[in-house]
């Protein structure tokens, strides 16, 4: 197993908390990962589901991340999360729906975005889960434009997909 040194985001809690996470993880056997985008993910489609794609390692403990995707390498329960940070939100769109979609089951979180007078600047849409996978079941991040405007891009300032093995 090899484990880098997490690169710094700015968030000085989010850096101390990695920090901590890569040196206990040095010393359990575990799966964990974290990624974040290098650049934007422009003009998303509407009315269809999109991958999102993450290609900045932070953290990958048993090298369980590739393409986008998250494979469990074991049995367990597993803690999973990812933010997406949207910019140029369309409000004449209905919502905007992130997903973490796994082997066995879709989460999902939902932002009505018809309260707002205009479109917004950014919008941050999180969601955390436990997650019961097995050996191989993998995991995704999608995001769902409802109608609007092909305008949105998931920025890479902010956006990230985590995951750590909590128990067998």
């Amino acid at each position: 197993m090899e484990l880098h040194a997490p690169p710094k985001t700015g968030n000085v809690q989010l850096d101390n908390w990695l920090e901590r996470l890569c040196e206990e993880l040095m010393h359990v056997n575990a799966a964990a990962f974290s990624y974040v985008k290098s650049a934007n993910q422009s003009d998303i489609p509407i009315n269809s589901s999109t991958t999102v794609t993450w290609d900045t390692q932070i953290i990958d403990v048993g090298g369980c991340f590739a393409s986008n995707t998250f494979t469990a390498p074991v049995a367990g329960n597993y803690f999973l999360t990812a933010t997406l940070v949207l910019n140029n939100v369309d409000s004449v769109s209905t919502y905007y729906m992130m997903r973490i979609v796994t082997s066995g089951k879709t989460y999902q979180s939902t932002l009505d975005v018809t309260k707002f007078s205009g479109d917004l600047a950014y919008l941050t849409i999180s969601l955390p889960i436990i997650a019961v996978m097995d050996k191989g079941d993998t995991a995704t991040v999608e995001i769902f434009q409802a109608s609007g405007t092909q305008q949105t891009d998931v920025s890479a300032s902010g956006s990230l997909f985590s995951g750590v093995l909590l128990g067998r």
